[in-house]
C-alpha cells in the first residue's frame, strides 16, 4: 500500500487561514489552527470561536493510496483519492469541549481499479479464461457520491474559554456522499467457457452485457460508502 498526498493540498488549509484570521484581534484564543489525520485523509483546519456556545470551523482534507482490491473474486490494483473542503458550524451545549457538529463539504472522493493478465474471471455469470496471449484488461471507475455532501458528527475539541496553548481535538460522525456510482469497461480477449471460443470483449454483446451485471454487483458490494463514516483526530494550537 502506498500514500500520495497532491501539492494542490495545501490551498486548502490556507484558503481556512486567510477565511478566520479576519477577525484575529478578538479576544486571545479565539483562533485555533491544527493538523488532521482520519478518515478523510490528512488535513489541515482552522476553527474560531463565536461565543461560550458556538464556534465555526473550515478544514480540507486530501489523501491518495494505492491498494488491492478483491470484488466478486477479481482483483483491482485499485487508488482511493479523498479530497474534500468544508465548513462546520459547532454547538457547545454545555459550554466546554464537547461540541455538536453540522455542515458541509465539497466532496471530490473517488476510487479507480485496474484488473487483467492471464487467469479465471467470473463477470456477471459467466466464467472466462485469460491466457499469456490474451491481452484482456478491465477498469473500474467509481464515483463517491454527489459533489456536495453534507456533514453530522459530535465531538471534543477546545473548550471555548480556552485562552490559548495546546489544542488536541477528536471527531465522530457522518459524511452523507450520496449514491456510489461504478463504471467498468473491458477490452482484449478472453476464452468464453460457454460459446468455448476466443472473444473480442469490445464488440461481443453477451460479454458487454454481463459486464454490465458485474457492474451493478459491484455498485451494490459498494453502496455502504453512500454515508461514510468519518473519524478524525486534530492536534494544533490556539492563539
Amino acid at each position: 500500500m502506498s500514500y500520495r498526498i497532491k501539492p494542490e493540498f495545501a490551498a486548502y488549509g490556507l484558503a481556512g487561514l486567510l477565511f478566520l484570521s479576519a477577525p484575529l484581534t478578538a479576544t486571545a484564543g479565539n483562533l485555533g489552527i491544527a493538523a488532521k489525520a482520519g478518515t478523510l485523509g490528512l488535513g489541515l483546519e482552522a476553527d474560531y470561536i463565536i461565543n461560550d456556545k458556538f464556534s465555526v470551523r473550515v478544514q480540507g482534507n486530501q489523501l491518495d493510496y494505492d491498494y488491492d482490491l478483491d470484488e466478486d473474486g477479481i482483483e483491482y490494483q485499485a487508488t482511493l483519492e479523498l479530497a474534500t473542503f468544508g465548513a462546520l458550524l459547532d454547538w457547545h451545549p454545555f459550554g466546554g469541549a464537547f461540541r455538536v457538529s453540522i455542515g458541509g463539504y465539497s466532496n471530490g472522493n473517488e476510487a479507480s481499479g485496474v484488473a487483467g493478465g492471464p487467469g479465471e474471471y467470473q463477470i456477471g455469470d459467466d466464467i472466462y479464461v485469460v491466457d499469456d496471449n490474451d491481452e484482456f484488461r478491465m477498469s473500474a471507475e467509481i464515483g463517491m457520491g454527489d459533489s456536495f455532501a453534507p456533514y453530522a458528527g459530535i465531538g471534543w475539541g477546545h473548550s471555548t474559554s480556552n485562552d490559548g496553548g495546546l489544542l488536541l481535538s477528536l471527531d465522530v460522525g457522518v459524511l452523507f456522499q450520496g449514491e456510489t456510482t461504478v463504471n467498468l469497461t473491458a477490452s482484449g480477449s478472453v476464452y468464453d467457457t460457454n460459446s468455448d471460443t476466443t472473444i473480442d470483449v469490445t464488440n461481443n454483446a453477451e460479454f458487454q452485457n454481463q459486464l454490465r451485471t458485474e457492474e451493478a454487483n459491484l455498485q451494490d458490494d459498494l453502496s455502504d460508502f453512500d454515508i461514510y463514516p468519518v473519524i478524525t483526530f486534530g492536534i494544533g494550537y490556539r492563539f
